[in-house]
């Protein structure tokens, strides 16, 4: 898969297509959309804030 297939992936996925529409519409297996948007999409961020721990009932 070249560079510039993959930059089209990426663009239709922005624009907000799903992996099956860009599939269908570049004639590409859903699964090889899903892995490349995967690959590429930046997971979400752990939150900055500790959790909050209740404190002991009783001793």
């Amino acid at each position: 898969m070249n560079r510039l297939t993959v930059k089209r992936i990426l663009k239709h996925h922005r624009d907000g297509m799903t992996p099956s529409e860009i599939a269908r519409q570049l004639q590409l297996p859903v699964m090889q959309v899903r892995d490349i948007i995967r690959r590429v999409t930046p997971g979400p961020t752990p939150s900055k804030r500790p959790d909050f721990q209740e404190p002991p009932l009783f001793d």
